[in-house]
């Protein structure tokens, strides 16, 4: 059974979803990953070895941000009815790779920059984008409490 997860601010009962992710190895360094039908195949990093041809765990994991922020922007725009003609984001985050080779080094990200360059809305409207993406990305409010996000939101011209 799921625990009872109260909201942080209202106090009211949340409703969990879990949304699920499984893979399994079909070479030494390659795995195919498994979500909602869909299908992919993630390599293993330089310092474990593998052949670091596909997508790997951690570019997933940095790009998770920018992609939902780019979600969250662009629904924003379109609930609220902001002209949005173009939207582009980026992130770069800092870590010693040394501790996933298996040396005495925590291997965690130690922060994040992000950049999300929008063109069309008003600095007003931009500026409600960008408080929308702290508020309401999933992947910023849980990354936030592990390490610094440096974030910078501007308009594309």
């Amino acid at each position: 059974a799921n625990p009872i997860v109260r909201n942080d601010v209202t106090g009211e009962e949340l409703k969990l979803i879990q949304p699920r992710a499984s893979g399994h190895m079909v070479e030494f360094g390659r795995a195919v990953m498994h979500a909602r039908g869909n299908r992919w195949l993630i390599d293993s990093v330089p310092p474990l070895n593998g052949p670091n041809e596909e997508i790997n765990p951690l570019d997933l994991f940095v790009g998770a941000l920018p992609a939902c922020g780019l979600m969250v922007y662009e629904a924003v725009a379109r609930e609220t009815g902001i002209s949005l003609q173009a939207a582009k984001a980026t992130v770069e985050a800092d870590l010693d790779p040394r501790g996933v080779a298996g040396k005495n080094v925590n291997p965690r990200i130690r922060a994040f920059r992000v950049s999300i360059d929008v063109e069309g809305p008003t600095s007003e409207e931009l500026e409600m984008m960008a408080q929308a993406f702290q508020v309401r990305c999933p992947i910023y409010t849980t990354l936030e409490r592990s390490a610094e996000i440096y974030v910078t939101h501007a308009g594309l011209n």
